[in-house]
């Protein structure tokens, strides 16, 4: 059985020795990314988040491609993507996938 986290962890404002037991990578050192190449990946659309849930989602193959590009020009290597119907339905149409994927392949 999993150990129970106690809520006072999350609490208090100096419990960052506290939280270092439970997400160790906290201790690890700072990268320095101006001499190191980082891999920076976006992930812009939800697979099953609306915009009733989340208005800022792109939700139909237009908003998702002009999310792609906004992203690679702020500076993200890659895109984790889900195309949607015009609709913004979830669908992996073989079709649907080209026409997303194709003007975000040319960007």
């Amino acid at each position: 059985m999993a150990e129970t986290i106690p809520n006072k962890i999350w609490e208090k404002r100096d419990s960052g020795t506290q939280r270092a037991q439970f997400f160790p990578l906290m201790e690890e050192p700072k990268i320095d990314t101006l001499k190191r190449k980082l891999v920076v990946g976006v992930a812009p659309v939800g697979a099953f988040v609306t915009k009733d849930v989340l208005p800022m989602v792109p939700n139909n193959p237009k908003e998702v491609i002009a999310a792609a590009k906004e992203c690679f020009d702020a500076g993200a290597s890659l895109i984790h993507i889900h195309c949607k119907t015009p609709e913004g339905i979830l669908s992996v149409d073989p079709q649907l996938s080209v026409d997303t994927l194709q003007p975000i392949k040319e960007l």
